[in-house]
């Protein structure tokens, strides 16, 4: 197996989180640095939508969310990134602002994690 020093994740760590066997193993399936896809001390870089700052802007995206994540190939708008990550055992330095477009799908968080 080959195992990299950077890991590229854009716009997937919403929908792998959404499989049944991630609810239970989360942490098998997001990469981490344990020698399974990234060395120790490797980086995971990713680039996500997620949970908005702003009240009313959440309650657009609960709202939203069951025909969005049909259509959308199961992407979830309102997931907290910050916390599957924390969750899967990374520090992440990230940013997070809202990007061209309707605000309840254009909230995003980006940066790179490193295994905690």
């Amino acid at each position: 197996m080959n195992v990299y020093d950077r890991y590229v994740l854009p716009y997937l760590i919403d929908i792998a989180c959404d499989l049944p066997m991630v609810q239970a193993q989360r942490r098998q399936l997001v990469p981490q640095a344990q020698g399974r896809v990234l060395v120790p001390g490797g980086k995971l870089l990713f680039c996500e939508h997620g949970r908005a700052p702003d009240a009313g802007v959440r309650r657009w995206q609960d709202r939203l969310q069951p025909l969005w994540g049909p259509l959308a190939g199961g992407c979830q708008l309102g997931r907290d990134i910050p916390a599957l990550l924390e969750d899967a055992g990374f520090a992440a330095h990230m940013q997070s602002a809202y990007v061209a477009g309707p605000r309840p799908m254009t909230f995003h968080y980006r940066g790179q994690a490193q295994a905690s």
